[in-house]
């Protein structure tokens, strides 16, 4: 969530299209393929996130303080990008 909230690499706004589309995936889907375009310790992070997803042990945004209105943010500038 980091680098979606500060980052400034090329990176920053995949980051956030992962983020939105782990939040709403039919409002926000992710190109899997996007995965190849970020460095392997972000790509591993995702590839963690997913598998949390596919467990269905939370959603993602309860796991960090704050979550939903951060993620919401997120959604809102990658929506000002576009």
């Amino acid at each position: 969530m980091k680098i979606a909230e500060q980052g400034d690499s090329g990176q920053t706004r995949r980051v956030a299209a992962f983020v939105a589309g782990t939040f709403n995936g039919r409002t926000f889907p992710f190109d899997l393929f996007e995965l190849r375009a970020v460095d392997v310790d972000i790509s591993d992070d995702m590839l963690c996130c997913l598998d949390a997803l596919r467990w269905a042990r939370a959603d993602l945004y309860t796991l960090v303080p704050n979550g939903e209105a951060r993620v919401r943010e997120i959604v809102r500038r990658l929506r000002q990008a576009s």
